[in-house]
């Protein structure tokens, strides 16, 4: 920095000229001319003063947060169970919107919970029944993500997969 403004502080120590010139050659870096000499800028700006802080929350909100979380996880659940009835009760088409929304109930956080895989799994199945089976295959793609029956979501995939085929060459 240039010496008549020694108030303000510089936010890195400046490099030895020798050390500039080893990483030259080290890197076999050639620097152009016009480019090697850079007048400092005349100020600085403290940039930390400029980044607004966010406020702590408290302990009563985190709790609230936390509560709001599990109640959507556990509507997920319940969502879930309801669409599971459906399927197995041999309605998949009706199942589709329950399951549906049971999948959209899952906050961020709650796609780590096994029933928000087993409401993918579920939902993707009843794609499948419902004669969408191309629908049902990117589900289980994400579904097969979740470490938890891969072989039996495999299989699932599959039977989605032969099922596609099938429909789009009557089409064809």
């Amino acid at each position: 920095l240039p010496a008549e403004v020694p108030e303000i502080k510089r936010s890195e120590p400046e490099m030895p000229a020798a050390k500039v010139e080893e990483l030259k050659v080290v890197k076999q870096i050639e620097v152009p001319k016009q480019v090697a000499k850079v007048e400092a800028p005349k100020q600085y700006a403290d940039v930390t003063e400029e980044i607004p802080r966010r406020p702590a929350l408290s302990s009563a909100t985190v709790r609230a947060l936390e509560l709001r979380s599990r109640q959507k996880v556990l509507k997920g659940k319940s969502l879930n169970h309801k669409g599971y009835a459906l399927i197995k009760k041999g309605r998949p088409a009706e199942a589709i919107p329950v399951l549906e929304e049971s999948v959209r109930a899952f906050p961020p956080e709650g796609k780590h919970d096994l029933n928000y895989a087993y409401a993918l799994f579920n939902l993707a199945v009843a794609y499948r029944m419902a004669g969408k089976p191309e629908m049902a295959i990117p589900l289980l793609r994400e579904r097969i993500k979740i470490n938890d029956q891969r072989e039996i979501v495999q299989r699932e995939l599959l039977t989605a997969q032969r099922q596609a085929r099938m429909s789009e060459n009557n089409f064809n």
